[in-house]
């Protein structure tokens, strides 16, 4: 994999992720949150490789991205119609495998 010279990891929980010809920076830091917010703006929900019925719930109420997923918390998710403790559990085993991300219990923790 080619990387320009302006593509770099910064620190070493920064990880390269290549997606539709282009090389992002993702990483746990938040002082690098600026860089996750873009890249995961350009990552789709199909790339967590979801159960049918669980990725289906989402397209239905507009998560479409990895950065839109990120807007709701743990409660929001069960809230959401057909989308029960088992599709949560499993969207949230998806992000910590591929992103190490962690979704909060509640809006107000956020």
């Amino acid at each position: 994999m080619k990387i320009r010279a302006s593509v770099r990891k910064i620190c070493e929980n920064c990880r390269l992720i290549r997606r539709r010809r282009r090389i992002m920076v993702v990483c746990s830091n938040p002082k690098h949150k600026q860089r996750q917010d873009v890249a995961f703006k350009h990552i789709f929900i199909d790339q967590l490789e979801l159960p049918a019925r669980a990725y289906n719930c989402l397209k239905k109420v507009n998560v479409h991205t990895i950065a839109d997923l990120l807007t709701y918390s743990e409660d929001d998710l069960i809230k959401i119609k057909n989308f029960g403790k088992k599709s949560v559990e499993q969207v949230l085993e998806a992000l910590r495998k591929r992103f190490s991300i962690q979704l909060p219990k509640n809006k107000n923790y956020l």
